[in-house]
């Protein structure tokens, strides 16, 4: 099953917040959101270099073809300005887009900082993320600014994510997140359950080694 990305119709949530396809603009608010979602990863992977973090997040936001493309991405927009998104696709969209993030990375860290940023992600955080099944549609990042929390943009994502996710075909929706992460009870209360722990011994010596899959069926 190939993912279309972008196929869903504008979905107003009121008055101020717009649903819809995201655009290749607003970089610098994207790699907030990105980074929001897994402070810990992120200050990990990017040694905690904040310019580097937002160069390389920025490219691969606008580039077409990455994993972390605004064009697998849908955005909450108040005004025409970002402040919330979803990432995300089936497994023929990660598949097909995963080996760019490689050469964009490489081409903006360059020398030790990508060596760093590809070890620290193959030899510990990847195994916090298990594969998944085709079938499914994973949210690779949902996140809204701190300013909107609290208003509803979240769930009007996530719902965006569920029904897209239905009228292809999907069988579930999954995703993950660690253990303490306090948005465990906003899935829960949108229909999510707990479908495996993953825990990682490399990850000890954060506060995160405990990372949860969670789980829509429809």
């Amino acid at each position: 099953m190939l993912w279309q990305v972008g196929s869903s119709m504008p979905n107003r949530a009121n008055s101020d917040i717009v649903i819809r396809p995201a655009g290749p603009d607003h970089a610098d608010i994207a790699t907030r959101l990105m980074h929001s979602t897994h402070p810990v990863l992120y200050d990990d992977i990017y040694q905690g270099n904040s310019a580097n973090e937002l160069a390389a997040c920025s490219a691969l936001w606008e580039s077409p073809d990455a994993l972390e493309s605004h064009k697998v991405a849908h955005g909450a927009y108040n005004n025409g300005a970002l402040v919330g998104v979803e990432i995300g696709g089936d497994a023929a969209v990660f598949s097909a887009r995963h080996h760019v993030d490689d050469q964009l990375v490489s081409a903006v860290l360059g020398g030790a900082a990508f060596k760093h940023h590809t070890a620290s992600f193959r030899d510990r955080w990847s195994y916090a993320f298990p594969r998944f099944p085709e079938g499914t549609y994973y949210v690779g990042c949902l996140a809204v600014l701190p300013e909107w929390h609290g208003k509803g943009v979240g769930r009007l994502l996530l719902q965006d994510a569920f029904d897209r996710a239905k009228s292809a075909g999907c069988r579930d929706v999954q995703l993950d997140l660690y253990a303490s992460n306090p948005a465990l009870h906003f899935y829960s209360a949108m229909g999510m359950e707990l479908l495996s722990e993953t825990k990682v011994a490399t990850l000890e010596n954060t506060d995160t080694p405990l990372h949860y899959r969670m789980i829509k069926r429809f």
